[in-house]
């Protein structure tokens, strides 16, 4: 039995109303619960975050993970930087592996 966490990393441009893009994905295993809070931990510390959600196929909803909210992100590499919200969506579940020998 492990842990895995998946990161959605969504963004959307600063000064104007637009739609959030998702940039990149991400999939990480943990053997160990405290391997994956050490993780959160170490990743996004103190960052706002909401509890995120899902719909059950009986009709209930269930907490899977949260939204980290990165605030103004800023890419360094041009003269001009560019500017952007970020947001990543992360889901831990726990996952047991089957031996079928």
């Amino acid at each position: 039995m492990g842990y895995e966490i998946r990161i959605t990393k969504t963004a959307r441009p600063t000064g104007r109303r637009g739609d959030w893009s998702t940039f990149d994905n991400e999939r990480k295993e943990f053997r160990r619960k405290q391997e994956v809070i050490n993780f959160l931990k170490e990743n996004y510390g103190k960052s706002r975050r909401q509890k995120m959600y899902v719909d059950t196929k009986k009709g209930e909803t269930k907490q899977v993970g949260w939204i980290y909210k990165m605030g103004v992100q800023r890419d360094w590499s041009h003269n001009d930087p560019s500017r952007w919200y970020q947001q990543d969506w992360v889901s831990v579940n726990q996952i047991r592996r089957r031996s079928f020998i």
